[in-house]
């Protein structure tokens, strides 16, 4: 337990409170602090999509000129089209963060906790290369992780109970449930 809890970053009473359907005060800031990223760097990409656009339009309406490398004009329809898409994109990205931010930092109660029990043939737990850090994938879901991976962290006569977020799939506990033989 005391491996299991280190490398996810839990404690007991983080464990005691998602058994019973909850996230403790330290969890609900780990998961706003990184939605709080995924947000700005969504902000951030928005206002990038935005530019492009703008400059695109502009480039279309006032018939700017662009040259190739070989001395041939870029048509202007190019323009409408990378106008077009990049603020299809700005959209996009700014409703993919409004709904995690709403959802998280407006009201992080709403999250519901899961859980999945899972032997550890169905568990998949390697690390990414030379940075060592590790991904997980249980069932089917994935999590990622930014832990140093160990290579013997679960056993084959264990089986482990894992409790994350419903919507953002954010790993919060695991917990030996059963020792198989």
């Amino acid at each position: 337990m005391n491996s299991l809890n280190t490398v996810f970053d839990f404690t007991e009473d983080d464990l005691n409170l998602n058994r019973l359907g909850k996230m403790s005060r330290s969890q609900l800031e780990r998961i706003k602090s990184k939605v709080k990223i995924f947000f700005i760097l969504g902000c951030a990409l928005s206002f990038v999509f935005l530019f492009i656009a703008i400059y695109s339009f502009y480039l279309y309406f006032y018939e700017v000129g662009m040259y190739t490398k070989d001395g041939n004009i870029i048509p202007s329809d190019f323009f409408l089209f990378i106008a077009i898409g990049s603020l299809v994109l700005t959209l996009v990205m700014l409703r993919l963060f409004q709904n995690n931010y709403r959802i998280f930092l407006l009201s992080p109660n709403g999250e519901s906790i899961k859980l999945i029990d899972s032997l550890k043939k169905d568990i998949l737990y390697d690390s990414n290369g030379k940075s060592m850090l590790s991904t997980l994938k249980v069932k089917g879901i994935s999590f990622n992780q930014t832990s140093i991976y160990h290579s013997d962290l679960f056993s084959e006569k264990n089986k482990y109970r894992f409790y994350y977020t419903e919507r953002t799939k954010i790993l919060l506990s695991v917990e030996v449930f059963e020792v198989t033989f």
